[in-house]
C-alpha cells in the first residue's frame, strides 16, 4: 500500500485512509503536503500483525473521540528502523532511535511525531492476547538496546524480515512471542486494585488443576475459563514448561503416590485413573519424570 501513484495534493488524505485501514482510526498531519510520500507493507501471523511503515515527516493522532468510539482495543509496539520517532501517551513521551521500541494502547488517545522521513515496524495485537490489565504505567516508555524490550525488538524485526520472504513456518513462535512481550510489559505494570499477586493466583490455579487430575478431557482453555483468566495469563504463571507440563507432573506425582499405597494396581488402571489416554503415554511420561517405568518404580519400593 503506497501513495506513490497519488497526486501530491491528495497524498496525505490517501495516507490517512491507509493507516486507518491498517491500524485503528487516526488523524494524520504533514507540513510538507506537496512532497509527502508513504508506504506500508503488512504481514499477519496468528494474532500478530507486522506493518513496516516508511513515510515522510508527519504527526499521527489517536483522538479522544476515536478512542472512545472504538469497539476493540489493541496494543501497538513501534520499533524504529530508520530516522527518529516520538510516542506520546499517558503524560509521557518516548523517543525512539533505530532499535528502540515503545508501546501504546489504542484504548486511549496517543500521538506519534516524526520530525523527518522514517522507517518503522509496528507490531499490533489484540489487548486480550496479553495478560496485562492496565497499561497506563507502561505506555510511551523507551526500551532500548541491551534491555529485555530491546532483545524482543530484534526478534520481532527478524520475524518481520522472514515474513516478508514468505516465512509461514514461524506460526509456532507466536505463543512464545506473546509470552516474551508479556514479560517485558510486566516489568513496569501496576497491579489493578483487587488483582491477586501471581504467587497466589498460581496457587489458586494449581488447586483447580488438582481437582481435575482424574479428568482425561481436561484442557488448558477450560481451566482458564474456570479461573476467569486468559490462556496467556496461565502461560505466564507457569513459565517452566507451560501449564500442560505442570499438569502432567502433578498427575505423575499423584500416580506415584497412589502406586506406593497400591503396588498391586495395574499400570493401565493407574493411567486411566490419572487422566492419561493410553498406558504407553503414561509409561513414557512416568519414566521422563522419575527415570524409571511404573513397574520398576513399584519393584523398588
Amino acid at each position: 500500500m503506497t501513495t506513490a501513484e497519488t497526486s501530491p495534493h491528495e497524498a496525505v488524505a490517501v495516507w490517512t485512509e491507509l493507516i486507518c485501514e491498517t491500524f485503528v482510526k487516526l488523524e494524520a498531519r504533514c507540513s510538507s503536503v506537496d512532497s509527502f510520500r508513504g508506504e506500508i507493507r503488512r504481514e499477519t501471523i496468528g494474532e500478530l500483525e507486522f506493518s513496516t511503515v516508511s513515510a515522510s515527516q508527519q504527526d499521527v493522532m489517536r483522538t479522544r473521540r476515536f478512542a472512545a468510539s472504538a469497539d476493540d482495543e489493541f496494543l501497538l509496539f513501534s520499533i524504529q528502523r530508520r530516522g527518529e520517532g516520538f510516542v506520546e501517551q499517558d503524560g509521557r513521551i518516548a523517543q525512539l532511535r533505530p532499535g528502540g521500541i515503545a508501546l501504546y494502547d489504542s484504548g486511549r488517545p496517543y500521538r506519534l511525531h516524526f520530525p523527518a522521513g522514517f522507517r518503522q515496524l509496528v507490531v499490533q495485537l489484540p489487548k486480550s492476547a496479553i495478560g496485562v490489565d492496565d497499561t497506563r504505567a507502561i505506555t510511551a516508555i523507551t526500551h532500548g538496546p541491551g534491555s529485555p524490550g530491546g532483545v524482543v525488538s530484534q526478534l520481532l524485526l527478524a520475524m518481520s524480515d522472514q515474513l516478508q520472504s514468505g516465512g509461514s513456518a514461524l506460526e509456532p513462535m507466536v505463543d512464545h512471542i506473546l509470552g516474551a512481550l508479556s514479560e517485558v510489559l510486566r516489568e513496569r505494570e501496576v497491579p489493578r486494585p483487587g488483582r491477586l499477586p501471581d504467587e497466589f493466583m498460581r496457587q489458586r490455579v494449581e488447586s483447580m488443576m488438582r481437582r481435575d487430575l482424574h479428568d482425561s478431557t481436561w484442557t488448558v482453555e477450560r481451566l482458564a475459563a474456570r479461573c476467569s483468566v486468559s490462556v496467556r495469563t496461565l502461560y505466564r504463571l507457569f513459565p517452566d514448561g507451560g501449564v500442560s507440563s505442570a499438569m502432567r507432573r502433578m498427575r505423575i506425582n499423584a500416580a506415584a503416590a497412589f502406586l506406593c499405597l497400591n503396588p498391586q494396581a495395574t499400570v493401565g488402571a493407574v493411567a486411566g485413573r490419572f487422566g492419561f489416554d493410553s498406558e504407553s503415554g503414561f509409561i513414557r511420561a512416568f519414566r521422563a519424570e522419575n527415570g524409571v517405568t511404573p513397574r520398576r518404580f513399584v519393584s523398588g519400593l
